[in-house]
């Protein structure tokens, strides 16, 4: 076979393609390199053959011209005049090489339309050669480049017979299986199924230790600026360190050079890295692999094409540092350089990652994939037949292109501010909201790490642009006309600030965490919002910790880069003009571009007799799951992930498809079925339209495989990927426009389709650009969870971090923690013995499984709605679904019913009847008959439940707080154990309105519940829900109570603070006591202090005077407004051990001994809010079960 490697550019074009052709020669191919005549001699050293495609005049035009590429408009110019005049006579020279012999062209992205022009003539088998990420980024660009020069093109294509260009962006589309000459560590961002990573070229490297002199490189690169070699010798100098300056070029090399600095011409890196220690360089992609194979700290100096890419990734991997042009000053090169040179971290991963370089290469992987590439044809997508514009003459087809354009640009502007129809994913989100509205599953809160002289008015005006540049972040979803709508709405929430500079360090993360679960658990108001909560918290004089909280119908995963990145850039140059991008506009222009039809005709097929399975290990599903959740986190050593990279890079998959095989095979050695189902959420993000927003377009994708025939791992990963390809091809169907178009079964406590869901994230965002500030982004912990069962995956310092995420009302701890067993342990099979089979895979135990009964519904005599109410109810679904008429016993969803249709006749049932339900009762009472039914059930008995069935003889009675709801005792269940008869008492609702008015009617209500428990009881509340307690168990006879439990319960007038004088008093007291020279310092932190407490006074006060639904809203006056009583039972207090700051201490929290003269009290560790969290709920739990 012969191969064709046509090659524009520079040398570091030239020596990746070298190298590729060097490893064909060896498996016996013929290889030929087409390329500049001033490149001959180098390939026929390498011992390859060699065609010119330019004479030496053009050549040199060619690289004197490449100076343009670096301006912002001059790369089309550059097209123009020294590319494009030479494209007919390249593709007759690829054309006279490929028709002599069977042959394999292989291309470089950027400048490849000779070779496309080939290809597309003659049946040619054609691959795409990436030498470097950035040109995988890089390809979104170019389809703008192509529509600017297609008349250009045009031309040449009609000289060789072929039709002219229209769909740019399909034709430049590429074939499957593209050779990525880098690894998957290197650039795990970039999963695609069109490229495939095969490691870096080999190199030559020695292991010499490091040397005494810093190598200053710009290889072989003529146009780079030339303040890139001043600045680094005026860092050497600085920091009195001998350095060799090596270019080919003398003329960018600054003169007057010290003694201790050496230039030279350019030389081989194996010569002159060894000598090296540490490499200051332009980020050229073989400079980088160079300096990773020799073991060297780099600083990446980075200026145009692929470099800045190249230097963020080395900075990523914490190999050295990476600084954009802007920030070239000899001082910040000087600390860079001293701070890879010096920095123990920089020094471990070098010498890990050469290890890993030299070792792991596999360049098999490439050459069998190019063979295999020879035995596939490609030809480009032929450009549609003349219609529309193309029909046209040439002078009329300008003028319509120049309209198309115009209309363009004016739909681009930014949309006038009004109401628009949400996006499918706002849709969904809404929706879910409304099945559970008191849910914080959709809560997101993002954390920022600042170091360094934060300025908070600065950081405050770069919210407010962020926000102005973003549409979404100042939009809120109200439902208008029976449609969900995006609205107008108020942007950001007022600042929260916090100052712990004075509180012991160690306890800065707790506290953290605890403001960052203050902000998920806060219900949010779609409809009135606003969606965006900042809270700042100081640290320290130079460290500052910021979080952001956001619900997820403004945000998902992917925004959180756009949302630091933007606002870093906001603050770091408050000046500058920053385009508006409108997530709102792009998701509308997008749903009406989908091909609806031939989409949902897919997923169909791929989805035909797809059957149910419930998840594994998990117990009997309650009718209603709660959103509590938890984590268990399982970290797997460096040696298995690199086995498991090695595995995939020897398939010629990525590390993701890998993980979702051993994943799913893993759910099917559970269930034991054919079908095996996952779900996953991709980031929405092919286009580049894309990448500047901030919004939801995450997609829930369904992820299903066949395990017919009891495959091989093998096998099975070939299945699997196979089907990732498929289903990425037809990702950007909405999740919502998938259930309403093939209507599964619906249950309110299930996900359609699946119930479990794997991920692989990205490694957390360091050092992004703020200015003078170092910011690194910090994941944070949330207690609850939208998903059963969760599996996320992320490569964090060589390790494999897996995360099982699951809700608590499904499985217990062990239960989880025997899954990640099982999981290390099928790992590590497959790496072992990848062609086992699934059935021989671990796990070997075998587990009882719930299986779905097969009961059939007991048959129902339907017919014509009875009553007023059941015919206004059949009315309003027949109106809904567009039909006729809709019998009593009629299934809203199997009609054709879906969720949207459903929150609409919600809506309506609301204003015509007076009563709101939720869709969950919709979802378990679907037929105008059971609807009807529970619209005229009375609510009295609703109000105590039982949480858990146990053996035990005293019963257990929790009392809601001011949330109204019992949720907040969810993880305090899971710890009390399997024994304890536990109740609790909901709060009651008429609609948005709580039942009972009063404490005193609703005290009475629930002690005529608690009295029909058959035995004992003991009544326990958290916050408000202790003083309810106490209420109800002054109603109850004595011996029907047991003991009263107030968790962390107020009594009357606490907290109680000082006043101002004496707080001031207090401080400068205080103040005095300060060495003088910290004591200003210290009155102005106080003063700070004060103004945030005064900020927070008055926007509690505001919160209270504005019309509220909350349940505490209406309660918290009624509360304060009884007196106190005196009870003679036996009362214990668990107090929290961190009280409010600065409130006079009172041991018994209020609760006087006239109030309570039989009052026992005990500790536990935490603040208020954090007693029903783990770990602190645990030893609530203890406490609580030894009451019983």
């Amino acid at each position: 076979m012969r191969v064709v490697l046509p090659v524009r550019g520079s040398t570091g074009d030239l020596r990746p393609s070298l190298a590729v052709g060097l490893a064909m020669r060896q498996r016996g191919h013929e290889v030929i390199v087409v390329s500049h005549l001033v490149y001959q001699s180098v390939v026929e050293q390498a011992g390859l053959d060699f065609r010119a495609l330019d004479d030496s005049a053009e050549a040199q035009a060619f690289e004197s011209a490449a100076s343009l590429l670096q301006e912002a408009r001059g790369g089309a110019e550059f097209w123009r005049n020294h590319v494009i005049p030479g494209l007919l006579r390249e593709t007759r020279i690829l054309l006279d090489l490929c028709r002599e012999r069977a042959s394999l062209l292989l291309l470089q992205p950027v400048y490849d339309m000779a070779g496309r022009f080939a290809a597309e003539l003659i049946d040619l088998p054609t691959r795409w050669l990436f030498i470097s990420p950035a040109m995988v980024s890089g390809m979104a660009m170019r389809v703008g480049l192509v529509e600017e020069l297609a008349p250009q093109l045009n031309q040449v294509r009609d000289a060789l017979e072929l039709p002219p260009l229209h769909d740019v962006s399909t034709w430049l589309s590429y074939a499957p299986e593209n050779p990525a000459l880098w690894p998957d560590w290197f650039a795990p961002d970039l999963q695609r199924p069109d490229i495939t990573p095969v490691g870096f070229p080999p190199v030559q490297a020695s292991s010499a230790e490091p040397g005494s002199r810093v190598l200053i490189s710009g290889s072989t690169g003529r146009f780079l600026p030339g303040s890139l070699f001043e600045v680094a010798v005026a860092a050497c100098s600085r920091l009195q360190l001998p350095a060799l300056v090596m270019s080919p070029f003398p003329d960018l090399i600054p003169g007057d050079l010290p003694p201790d600095i050496e230039v030279t011409g350019f030389q081989p890196h194996q010569q002159v890295m060894p000598q090296a220690s540490a490499v200051i360089h332009h980020g050229g992609i073989g400079t980088t692999i160079s300096a990773l194979a020799h073991g060297r700290p780099q600083l990446v100096l980075a200026a145009g094409a692929d470099r800045p890419d190249n230097g963020l990734r080395i900075q990523s991997l914490e190999l050295g540092r990476c600084l954009l042009t802007a920030r070239w000053t000899p001082s910040e090169v000087a600390a860079a350089l001293h701070d890879i040179l010096t920095s123990p971290i920089i020094r471990e991963r070098t010498t890990y990652y050469r290890q890993r370089l030299l070792t792991g290469g596999n360049p098999k992987l490439m050459t069998d994939l190019l063979e295999r590439a020879a035995q596939t044809p490609w030809k480009p997508t032929p450009p549609p037949a003349k219609t529309g514009l193309a029909a046209l003459s040439p002078e009329r087809r300008k003028l319509a292109e120049k309209l198309l354009r115009q209309r363009r640009q004016q739909a681009q502007a930014a949309e006038p501010e009004g109401p628009r129809p949400a996006a499918p994913a706002q849709q969904r989100i809404w929706l879910a909201q409304q099945l559970d509205p008191d849910s914080s599953a959709f809560h997101k809160v993002h954390g920022l790490r600042l170091s360094g002289p934060l300025e908070r008015p600065r950081l405050e005006q770069a919210l407010q642009r962020l926000v102005e540049r973003h549409q979404v972040l100042r939009t809120n979803l109200r439902w208008v006309e029976n449609d969900l709508l995006e609205v107008p709405g108020g942007g950001s929430e007022a600042w929260s600030y916090t100052d712990l500079s004075e509180l012991d360090p160690t306890l800065h993360w707790e506290q953290i965490q605890r403001f960052g679960l203050d902000l998920v658990d806060r219900a949010y108001d779609l409809a009135a919002g606003p969606l965006l909560r900042p809270h700042l918290v100081r640290l320290g004089e130079q460290e500052h910790f910021l979080l952001i909280g956001l619900h997820a119908a403004v945000s998902d995963a992917a925004s959180t880069e756009v949302l630091w990145r933007h606002l870093g850039q906001a603050y770091e140059t408050p000046e500058a003009t920053q385009e508006s991008v409108s997530f709102g506009r792009y998701a509308r222009t997008l749903q009406a571009s989908l091909p609806l039809e031939q989409l949902v005709a897919w997923w169909r097929a791929q989805l035909a007799g797809l059957v149910e399975v419930e998840p594994p290990l998990a117990g009997p599903r309650p009718e209603r799951l709660s959103n509590a959740g938890a984590g268990y986190l399982l970290t797997l050593p460096r040696a298995t992930l690199s086995s498991l990279e090695h595995l995939a890079r020897a398939r010629g998959v990525t590390l993701f498809v890998l993980l979702l095989a051993a994943f799913q095979a893993l759910l099917q050695r559970y269930t034991r079925g054919l079908d095996v189902v996952v779900g996953t959420r991709a980031a929405g993000r092919t286009h580049p339209d894309t990448l500047p927003l901030i919004g939801p377009l995450a997609n829930t994708l369904v992820l299903r495989t066949r395990a017919d025939g009891d495959p091989t791992f093998l096998e099975w990963l070939e299945r699997v990927a196979a089907m990732w390809r498929d289903t990425q091809a037809h990702q950007n169907l909405p999740f919502q426009t998938l259930v309403e178009a093939l209507q599964p079964p619906r249950r309110a406590n299930r996900h359609p389709f699946f119930s479990v869901l794997f991920y692989l994230q990205g490694q957390p965002l360091e050092n992004l650009p703020w200015g003078d500030l170092e910011a690194r982004q910090v994941l944070l912990k949330r207690g609850t969870t939208s998903d059963d069962l969760a599996l996320s995956c992320r490569v964090v310092a060589d390790q494999l971090r897996c995360l099982f995420e699951y809700r608590t009302d499904l499985y217990p701890t062990e239960t989880i923690h025997t899954l990640g067993q099982d999981w290390t342990q099928l790992l590590e099979a497959i790496c072992q013995q990848p062609e086992t089979r699934l059935s021989q895979l671990p796990p070997h135990h075998h587990r009882q499984h719930p299986v779905p009964s097969a009961q059939a519904e007991a048959p129902v005599l339907n017919g014509p709605p009875q009553g007023a109410l059941e015919g206004q109810l059949a009315d309003l679904f027949a109106r809904h679904l567009g039909l006729t008429e809709v019998q009593r016993y009629d299934n809203f969803f199997r009609l054709g019913g879906h969720s949207m249709l459903g929150a609409r006749l919600l809506i309506d049932l609301e204003h015509q009847a007076g009563r709101k339900l939720t869709l969950t009762t919709l979802f378990e009472s679907p037929t105008v008959a059971e609807l009807a039914r529970i619209l005229n059930q009375k609510r009295g008995p609703e109000a105590l439940i039982q949480l858990q069935k146990g053996t035990g003889k005293v019963e257990l009675v929790l009392v809601h707080p001011a949330s109204g709801s019992l949720s907040i005792y969810q993880r305090l269940l899971d710890h009390l154990g399997p024994e304890p008869n536990v109740y609790g008492l909901q709060a009651l609702w008429q609609g948005d309105v709580p039942e009972h008015r009063t404490l005193q009617a609703m005290a009475d209500h629930y002690a005529e519940q608690v009295r029909k428990l058959p035995g004992p009881c003991v009544l326990a509340g958290l916050s408000l829900g202790a003083r309810i307690a106490l209420q109800v168990a002054h109603r109850l006879p004595p011996e029907q109570v047991r003991r009263v439990v107030l968790l962390d319960g107020w009594g009357p007038g606490y907290p109680r603070f000082p006043n101002l004088l004496v707080r001031l008093k207090i401080h400068l007291v205080r103040a005095l006591r300060q060495p003088p020279g910290q004591r200003l310092d210290y009155l102005k932190l106080r003063v700070r202090a004060l103004g945030e407490l005064l900020q927070r006074r008055l926007r509690g006060l505001l919160h209270r005077l504005r019309p509220s639904t909350d349940f505490a809203g209406y309660f918290s006056p009624g509360v304060t407004q009884v007196a106190p009583i005196r009870y003679e039972g036996s009362v214990l207090l668990v107090r929290a051990r961190e009280q409010p700051v600065a409130c006079f201490p009172d041991p018994r929290l209020g609760w006087t001994e006239q109030l309570l003269p039989h009052l026992e009290m005990t500790e536990v560790p935490g603040y208020h809010g954090f007693m029903m969290h783990d770990p602190n709920v645990v030893e609530v739990a203890r406490i609580l079960k030894d009451q019983l």
